[in-house]
């Protein structure tokens, strides 16, 4: 997969990330930057397939363009840098390729010690957009800022929170379960995957929704999504949230996976299971 390197151990780095909307106006010291830069630069593999570019824009905190659009998306206060990333060449599983990079950029800049925080919405008319060029066949599904997070959180940062519902996660039997959807999987049934699972049930999604179902069968895992999308999402016209989100929960699986030692291989396969109809199959973690 890729050659992301971190300094330390992935379940420290993902359960030390958190939505961070209020910053200080400190720029990124050049070491910190290059780091970030070499990596938005590099080549990055994962299970899925799709185009994406990213890039690192320095944009001043008291633009009134910028205050507008993401006082709209994401109540963000003091950030001056952002990662922005554009999707062209629509393949199958281009917004779960996004998800999945744009989450490893976010652990790295947690590891370098910034704060981040996921910001999606109609982006592609946005002053981040047009910073990058895009073409026609291109859309900005999400950006982040990074920064040093303030050590006072605004009250607005306090309310934003509070709606997104991020101080709430759902519990183990409801997101996985073994051999179909009526039975959860318990800790010790998961045995050494434990680990890995509990570091999706920690991951980012929209509105905290976590739209992923994960079935165990036999030795292997099985992901699914949430068909339901929001009204004010397809109202909007928004990209499709719950598929960036899995993008996200695989590659909290895949790096934790990967640090356990845990051996397999990302295959697209119908399981044979019966599977509700407010599910919808996406790919599978065979294990070795």
């Amino acid at each position: 997969m890729s050659r992301l390197k971190f300094s330390t151990s992935i379940i420290e780095i993902i359960q030390r990330r958190f939505s961070c909307r209020t910053y200080n106006t400190e720029p990124l010291d050049d070491k910190t930057k290059n780091n970030l830069i070499e990596f938005l630069q590099a080549d990055h593999t994962n299970p899925f397939d799709g185009e994406t570019r990213f890039e690192l824009l320095e944009i001043p905190e008291l633009d009134p363009k910028v205050k507008t659009q993401l006082g709209t998306y994401g109540f963000i206060q003091g950030a001056q840098t952002f990662i922005v990333g554009a999707i062209s060449k629509k393949s199958e599983y281009d917004l779960e390729n996004f998800g999945y990079i744009m989450e490893e950029l976010i652990l790295l800049a947690t590891d370098l010690g910034l704060g981040t925080c996921w910001v999606g919405g109609t982006l592609k008319r946005s002053k981040f957009a047009a910073q990058i060029n895009i073409t026609d066949d291109e859309i900005v599904p999400a950006i982040t800022p990074v920064g040093y997070a303030s050590q006072s959180r605004s009250k607005v940062d306090r309310l934003a929170c509070w709606a997104a519902r991020s101080h709430r996660r759902h519990p183990w039997d409801n997101l996985f379960f073994e051999g179909d959807c009526k039975h959860p999987l318990t800790r010790e049934r998961a045995g050494r995957y434990d680990l890995p699972l509990e570091m999706i049930r920690l991951a980012p999604s929209a509105s905290n929704r976590q739209p992923w179902r994960v079935i165990k069968d036999s030795k292997n895992f099985h992901f699914f999504i949430l068909r339901k999308r929001s009204w004010y999402s397809r109202l909007l016209s928004l990209p499709d949230f719950p598929r960036i989100d899995l993008g996200i929960a695989v590659c909290h699986f895949n790096l934790t996976a990967q640090e356990q030692g845990l051996r397999g291989s990302w295959q697209f396969i119908q399981p044979e299971i019966i599977i509700p109809a407010h599910l919808r199959y996406l790919i599978s973690w065979i294990s070795e």
